[in-house]
């Protein structure tokens, strides 16, 4: 008996076999080499094909140049391998119609060469593990990886929209004083909708620009001094970033609104209508509604209108606008506003481009 006794069935048994038992992925393809004592450097032709495609060159080659020893060799370990399947009959037949060559049919194979092939199988099952094991923690890493890498995006993101928004809205109200004042606090307070803050920070503003510590030193001629220049850049911070709700401006229309008289009633009547009166009593500061949603129109800024004790009151409000209770004139701060040429924007100057 020789290869030549082997017929197509025979052939398509040992590629379907050597296909099902793997040892004919890249990966143990050299093991396969050693196996059947072939140089793997006479498979470099075909060493890059798929497994299906390796298998049929294989068993191809092996036949073309009548490799009876690495035919048998393969046959066994397929034997060997496939024992007890529906295939070990034909498996059988194959391996009786192969003449070994040497004289060596009927000798088992080497064991010192078995125990060598057993040893490199276990390793190669090892790096096997090792090798499922470190994909594992590969996608693991690239999941965090991509995590960090989405949020990092998202605050790359976030920052560039709030420079862009920065940039747009600093050009829409440019932050200019007569006093060399800086209004970058005053304003980020403000685009960060921080309305109790930016209160604040006008306050402390508008005394440096007329160099006072305390609005209990204000005197009509501060009020009659300060630079129209600064007034107008805190009143258009304040109209544009809240969509022209808050201001001295928007304060001024609903004065002449309620009558632009210098009296009790009229000053009440204001009062009610920017919220700081409530059930006929004025509110303490830490009782108005610092919230653009649901404050009243003209409900800020309030700094410079606080009473005794921070409660609102007609009396003091007259006062710091500096009118007499006996007088019937119009308010020097809301005149010092027209003087000022201080207007409420438009529509197109509040367009705020995302």
């Amino acid at each position: 008996m020789s290869l030549e006794d082997l017929n197509d069935s025979d052939i398509q048994t040992l590629r379907k076999l050597l296909e099902f038992s793997h040892r004919a992925d890249p990966e143990r393809r050299r093991a396969l080499c050693i196996e059947i004592d072939i140089n793997p450097a006479e498979l470099s032709a075909i060493w890059t094909l798929t497994t299906h495609d390796f298998v049929i060159e294989l068993i191809d080659l092996l036949q073309k140049r009548k490799l009876e020893t690495a035919i048998y060799k393969l046959s066994l370990q397929l034997q060997s391998s496939f024992e007890g399947s529906k295939d070990a009959p034909q498996l059988n037949a194959i391996v009786r119609k192969i003449k070994y060559e040497k004289g060596v049919n009927d000798i088992p194979p080497d064991s010192q060469h078995q125990s060598e092939i057993k040893q490199l199988h276990s390793k190669i099952n090892q790096l096997e593990q090792q090798l499922t094991l470190l994909h594992s923690h590969i996608f693991e890493q690239s999941e965090t990886i991509q995590s960090l890498q989405q949020k990092l995006g998202e605050k790359e993101s976030t920052k560039l929209v709030n420079v862009k928004k920065v940039t747009k809205l600093s050009q829409a109200v440019e932050l200019k004083s007569d006093k060399d004042i800086d209004y970058t606090k005053l304003r980020d307070l403000l685009a960060d909708g921080k309305w109790r803050e930016a209160d604040q920070e006008t306050a402390d503003k508008m005394l440096k620009v007329i160099y006072k510590d305390s609005w209990k030193d204000v005197t009509r001629e501060d009020i009659r001094s300060f630079p129209c220049e600064d007034l107008h850049t805190i009143d258009q911070l304040w109209q544009y970033y809240s969509k022209s709700r808050f201001g001295f401006s928007i304060q001024k229309k609903i004065w002449q609104e309620v009558g632009e008289k210098v009296d009790e009633e009229t000053n009440k009547k204001f009062g009610d209508s920017v919220g700081w009166r409530k059930n006929g009593r004025w509110l303490h500061y830490s009782k108005l509604t610092f919230d653009l949603d649901t404050a009243p129109r003209g409900h800020l800024p309030v700094f410079g209108f606080l009473g005794k004790d921070n409660i609102l009151g007609w009396e003091f409000l007259l006062w710091f606008m500096g009118v007499r209770f006996s007088e019937v004139e119009v308010c020097l701060l809301l005149s010092y506003l027209d003087s000022c040429n201080l207007s409420s924007l438009n529509s197109s100057e509040l367009a705020i481009t995302q």
